[in-house]
C-alpha cells in the first residue's frame, strides 16, 4: 500500500499550517456562537429572532470552512484515497461484498461501542499490514451505515477516524499528514455542528447552556465566559 512521496518537508509544513488555520477559523466561529448566546439571554422575541439569523450566518461560514478544508485534505492525499481498479475487488481476490461480509462477521461479535471501536482498529491495522487499500476504503465507506444499524450512529465519526489513522501509519509524510487531518476533521466537525444545533435549541426555547463543544474531544467553549473571550 506504499504511496510515492511527492511532498517536500516545507510543503508538509505548509499543509499543516493551512489545516491549523482553518481549524482555528472553526474555533473562532464557535466562540462567536457562545458570545451570541450570552448576549441574547434576557432579550425579547425580536432579539432572539435576530440572533437566530446571525447563528445561521455563523453556521454557513463554518460549513464553508469545513468544505474547503475537506477539499484540500482529499487533494493532498489523492493517491492514498484512490480506490484501485474498476473491478471493485479487494487484494485477496474477494468481491467487496464478500470482503465486507468477513469484516462484518468480526464486528458482529463485538458487544458495546468500545469493543466495536477496538475491533474496527484491529481490522484496519490488518488491512494495512496485508497491503489491502480496497479493504481500507471498504471499511470507511460502510462503517457509518453499520454503526447506525447497531444503534451507535454517534460513534461512526470516531470509527472512520480510526480507520484513517491506521491507514496513515503506512503512508509517507505528505499523505500521512492529510489522512491524520481528515481523522481530526471526522471527529471535530460533528462537535462544531452540534454546537450550532445546541445554540439553536436554546434560542428557540431550550434550557440555557453552560458550554458548547469545541473542535477537540476534550475542548469546550464556555457560554458564560464567552463575552470575555475565555474558553
Amino acid at each position: 500500500m506504499a504511496v510515492q512521496e511527492t511532498y517536500t518537508d516545507p510543503e508538509v509544513a505548509r499543509f499543516r499550517a493551512m489545516v491549523a488555520g482553518k481549524v482555528d477559523g472553526l474555533r473562532e466561529l464557535s466562540g462567536r456562537t457562545a458570545a451570541l448566546l450570552h448576549a441574547a439571554r434576557g432579550g425579547d422575541e425580536a432579539a432572539r429572532s435576530a440572533a437566530l439569523v446571525e447563528l445561521d450566518q455563523l453556521q454557513g461560514g463554518a460549513e464553508a470552512i469545513w468544505q474547503g478544508l475537506l477539499f484540500e485534505i482529499e487533494a493532498a492525499a489523492a493517491d492514498a484515497l484512490r480506490v484501485r481498479g474498476a473491478t471493485r475487488e479487494d487484494d485477496r481476490g474477494l468481491t467487496l461484498d464478500q470482503a465486507w461480509a468477513g469484516c462484518r462477521a468480526q464486528l458482529d461479535r463485538a458487544e458495546g461501542e468500545g469493543a466495536l471501536l477496538t475491533a474496527i482498529r484491529r481490522l484496519a491495522d490488518q488491512a494495512v499490514a496485508e497491503g489491502s487499500p480496497d479493504r481500507i476504503h471498504l471499511l470507511r465507506d460502510r462503517l457509518p451505515e453499520y454503526f447506525a444499524a447497531r444503534g451507535h450512529a454517534a460513534a461512526a465519526a470516531e470509527a472512520v477516524a480510526r480507520v484513517d489513522e491506521a491507514h496513515a501509519a503506512a503512508l509517507p509524510p505528505g499523505p500521512r499528514a492529510a489522512l491524520l487531518a481528515r481523522a481530526g476533521l471526522s471527529r471535530g466537525w460533528p462537535r462544531i455542528l452540534s454546537g450550532f444545533n445546541l445554540a439553536r435549541a436554546e434560542l428557540t426555547g431550550g434550557e440555557p447552556l453552560k458550554r458548547l463543544p469545541g473542535y477537540e474531544p476534550d475542548e469546550w467553549v464556555s457560554v458564560n465566559a464567552a463575552m470575555n473571550g475565555e474558553r
